[in-house]
């Protein structure tokens, strides 16, 4: 199925569609630092980098509801030259069996092993650190994105603001497509 975008102004920025103003404005709620459409890389351009202290993460934002979807998006970002972690956003928050919603998907590299996880559900949770929201790879790298804590995974239960920022990001761009 094909969406049309609707162009939506969000902090004077025209976003090519709203959903993408939408995950700006979300990541404004959680206190994640991003630029949009910040570099060129081969034959894509990322919609946004998550400036992260330990990390700069290439973020896509997609019009998908399903985890299949995500993946879809995949090949173009591994094809693109980036190097490092990356993740998939789609049109809505996702819950599973696991306590917290699911934002997409992300690949993960271990930097103990210089192993690379590959793709799988990102897991937005507080960490009980820095009492931030941050993301991890279901099944690796679960490291606070935004003050570096590690300990397994026991920091992980904190103040988790993702699906607030949800509903608030909502009803803020709601009404800020077009020109307006």
């Amino acid at each position: 199925m094909t969406f049309k975008a609707i162009p939506t102004k969000y902090k004077d920025i025209e976003f090519r569609s709203r959903l993408e103003a939408k995950w700006a404005c979300v990541f404004d709620e959680i206190g994640w630092a991003w630029d949009y459409e910040p570099i060129d890389l081969d034959g894509y351009i990322p919609d946004f980098i998550l400036k992260f202290p330990h990390g700069n993460m290439l973020c896509e934002v997609k019009p998908a509801t399903t985890k299949h979807e995500l993946l879809e998006a995949t090949t173009k970002i591994e094809h693109s030259g980036w190097n490092s972690h990356a993740l998939i956003v789609g049109s809505l928050l996702h819950y599973t069996a696991w306590p917290e919603p699911m934002i997409g998907v992300v690949t993960a590299i271990n930097e103990y092993f210089d192993d690379h996880w590959g793709w799988d559900w990102a897991v937005s949770h507080g960490c009980t650190e820095c009492h931030k929201t941050s993301i991890h790879h279901i099944n690796a790298s679960w490291r606070c994105r935004v003050c570096g804590a590690y300990d397994g995974d026991a920091y992980l239960g904190g103040n988790n603001l993702l699906p607030e920022a949800w509903n608030t990001a909502t009803n803020i761009i709601k009404y800020r497509h077009g020109k307006r």
